[in-house]
């Protein structure tokens, strides 16, 4: 299983402020610390705002701060919702599937448990069990690898 670079920055997002509690942090400063593009945290602290994780406010005191709820959420509900709905496989779908093996296939029922089991650890992990020492939050992010 993959994550997105969404997903990934979604979850660094939280895991960020959750380090910082009550505070409000821009998401230009998060993006410099990531090493990512601002335009694309933008879209993740819209989607994590949207979902209710995060308080996001404009202007000059504004910035990005965990809600109170974003501590509880776990790593299964932010992938599930973060993560594009798509089917694992091209067979899960019944009406675009051209597999010609579906009939007695193994492999897909192999695959929506592994994807269940995946997703079944990181319901067992909440934002809170995340959060970051000081010397994380706070170190110099490594240069982007891709």
């Amino acid at each position: 299983m993959r994550l997105t670079h969404f997903s990934d920055y979604g979850l660094r997002v939280l895991m960020y402020l959750a380090s910082r509690p009550g505070e409000h942090v821009a998401s230009a400063d998060m993006a410099r610390h990531f090493n990512v593009s601002w335009n694309h945290l933008l879209k993740v602290v819209r989607r994590l705002s949207e979902l209710g994780f995060v308080e996001a406010k404009r202007g000059p005191h504004g910035g990005v701060k965990l809600m109170p709820t974003g501590l509880d959420v776990t790593v299964g509900e932010i992938v599930r919702n973060l993560e594009p709905q798509g089917e694992l496989v091209e067979c899960f779908n019944e009406e675009t599937n051209s597999c010609p093996l579906v009939q007695g296939c193994r492999l897909a029922p192999l695959l929506d448990r592994a994807n269940s089991a995946f997703l079944g650890v990181l319901d067992e992990v909440r934002v809170r069990d995340l959060v970051p020492t000081t010397e994380l939050a706070d170190s110099t992010p490594p240069t982007a690898r891709r």
